[in-house]
């Protein structure tokens, strides 16, 4: 069973956040009103570093059209299952996506809660930087919380996940710590040396290595590695997507993307490290 999230901060004054008629607002009297799609911007102008942060339209379409395709549905799979090992021994817990992008992996949680355990109480919330990515996810997926804010001070309540997802993105550790609750679960997700190893090849002349280390940090202790490492086939219009997707397209020429175009790469390797991190509360 999904249930709201309940433990949003106001991003000004830390107080918190309660709905009323279709706003949430702080005993201080700060206010955020819930759009027509149904997310909350809780990235006030004062917290911004540009007027437009996070992925463009362009971006988020292609990026939700290549998920939409099921070729990451392994990635999908592996987080569904290092998610399943922390809460079979819970009864209600709590999911946040930080840096949630247009919700592809936040609703793969969502559905896979739903059909595979839905005796459990669930509450989801997913939060990206990028105005355009919530909006996509919150017209698609209306069973969970969507809101425009920052790692860099997240709009959430002291001690209020169970777990928290931090996918390809940049984790904050110190927020990180401050909003999961005792011996809560940090799940990250990065990539890895070869990911797209064959695209990056066409695209640079060198080719530089992505080491993946363990986080060093007094907030966190090291639990479980998972690496995914897989070759998957691709259509041109799927390998047209993930260009898109990525910065990779804005750094290439046009005679590379040509090139690709009319001789288009028919498979792609997926490198993908999941780390997992315990709380030391």
């Amino acid at each position: 069973m999904l249930l709201p999230f309940a433990g949003l901060a106001c991003p000004l004054d830390n107080q918190p956040l309660l709905l009323t008629n279709n706003s949430y607002c702080c005993i201080s009297g700060h206010c955020f009103d819930i759009s027509k799609y149904g997310y909350v911007n809780l990235l006030p102008v004062q917290l911004k570093k540009s007027k437009h942060p996070g992925d463009n339209k362009e971006m988020v379409l292609a990026r939700h059209k290549f998920l939409s395709s099921g070729m990451y549905s392994p990635v999908a799979g592996t987080l569904c299952e290092l998610i399943n090992d922390e809460i079979k021994n819970k009864q209600k817990f709590s999911i946040i996506d930080a840096g949630c992008g247009e919700g592809y992996y936040t609703s793969i949680i969502k559905d896979y809660i739903k059909q595979r355990i839905p005796k459990k109480t669930a509450s989801l919330f997913g939060f990206d930087i990028s105005k355009d990515a919530i909006q996509t996810a919150s017209k698609l997926h209306k069973e969970i919380l969507w809101a425009v804010a920052t790692n860099n001070k997240i709009p959430v309540l002291n001690n209020s996940a169970d777990i928290l997802t931090s996918l390809f993105g940049f984790p904050v550790l110190s927020e990180f710590y401050r909003i999961l609750k005792q011996r809560g679960l940090l799940v990250i997700a990065s990539s890895g040396t070869n990911h797209l190893i064959e695209l990056r090849q066409k695209i640079y002349t060198t080719v530089k290595k992505k080491e993946v280390s363990p986080i060093s940090s007094p907030f966190f202790h090291l639990e479980k590695n998972v690496l995914l490492q897989k070759t998957l086939p691709i259509t041109p219009e799927n390998l047209d997507l993930l260009l898109k997707m990525t910065p990779h397209f804005y750094r290439m020429d046009k005679d590379t993307y040509t090139q690709l175009q009319e001789k288009p790469i028919e498979q792609i390797t997926v490198d993908i490290h999941f780390t997992t991190y315990r709380v030391n509360k």
